[in-house]
């Protein structure tokens, strides 16, 4: 229901900020719109329970990647249903149909990749552990940060440094990804996703073309394939992490396992070490017994 709710209001906002008429047309595009969102969302969430089977998708690169494919699949939905409401309403005409309907995959497809990551990061479980090298890490990511920023106040260098803007971020993201946990570098993917967003909105930026379509649209594959490719560079690393643990915790409990049997042994030694001696001397004592006996039935 709330997300029935919210994209209702949520489109219906839409249209009067961008002055089309409220009238019956627009509230039927509107729910069937929610509908779909809706069931786009239930689909996601069966899909996820039926082949990744897990509260954290991101754990490891293969349900990562499952996601993606799931996200691709279930926007599907939403962007079918959106689109043709509009073209049953006469809002997009049917030679329109295949853009306006590729215009509103990509930016289902994007949210997905951004938000949901983020919003299940969070229910991830983490120390947070400052430690001199997370702080030096820290200061100098910061550094690095404020220098770029004070490139793009150079006049000369503004607009080269502006046009490379997707390419130099990168570095940075990867950088989060391989250093930090998965909060962190979402936390920067978003971040990163914003500020594209506001420099793009104010006419500035590399994703600034001839027309607002084609700006959204690159300004949207950037911001879907710098989340995806993080998080798959944070599950890689993560999964590698945790096996190590588990190999670190394997090899402790074998190594404790390797003292137990050799201090076993070693009591074990020590006890036939033991018997051994008291089975010398019972040996010396029998032969003196016999001996003695040997005497006595002589004499």
């Amino acid at each position: 229901p709330g997300i029935t709710i919210g994209s209702l209001v949520a489109y219906m906002l839409v249209f009067w900020l961008n002055g089309i008429e409220i009238n019956s047309g627009t509230i039927q595009a509107s729910i069937i719109i929610s509908i779909g969102n809706t069931v786009e969302i239930l689909l996601g969430r069966y899909l996820i329970k039926r082949f990744i089977k897990d509260q954290d998708p991101f754990k490891n690169t293969h349900n990562t990647f499952v996601f993606l494919i799931i996200a691709l699949i279930m926007c599907l939905i939403g962007s079918s249903f959106g689109t043709y409401s509009f073209h049953l309403n006469g809002i997009v005409d049917h030679q329109d149909f295949i853009s306006e309907w590729f215009m509103w995959w990509i930016p289902n497809v994007t949210s997905v990749l951004l938000f949901t990551p983020f919003i299940l990061s969070w229910k991830r479980k983490f120390n947070l552990q400052i430690t001199r090298r997370t702080i030096i890490e820290s200061l100098i990511f910061l550094f690095c940060m404020a220098l770029f920023i004070v490139i793009l106040r150079n006049e000369a260098l503004a607009p080269t440094i502006e046009k490379s803007y997707p390419f130099l971020i990168i570095p940075f993201l990867l950088w989060l990804s391989f250093r930090f946990n998965l909060q962190t570098t979402l936390t920067g993917i978003l971040i990163t996703a914003l500020s594209a967003i506001y420099i793009t909105i104010h006419g500035q930026g590399p994703f600034v073309l001839d027309s607002n379509e084609n700006s959204i649209l690159i300004l949207q594959i950037f911001i879907g394939v710098i989340s995806i490719t993080s998080i798959i560079l944070s599950s890689t690393v993560y999964e590698r992490l945790d096996a190590q643990l588990t190999i670190q915790k394997f090899n402790e409990t074998l190594e404790t396992k390797i003292d137990e049997r050799t201090k076993a042994l070693n009591d074990e030694i020590s006890f036939r070490k033991r018997a051994e001696d008291k089975l010398k001397v019972t040996n010396r004592q029998l032969r003196k017994a016999n001996v003695e006996l040997d005497n006595f039935v002589y004499k």
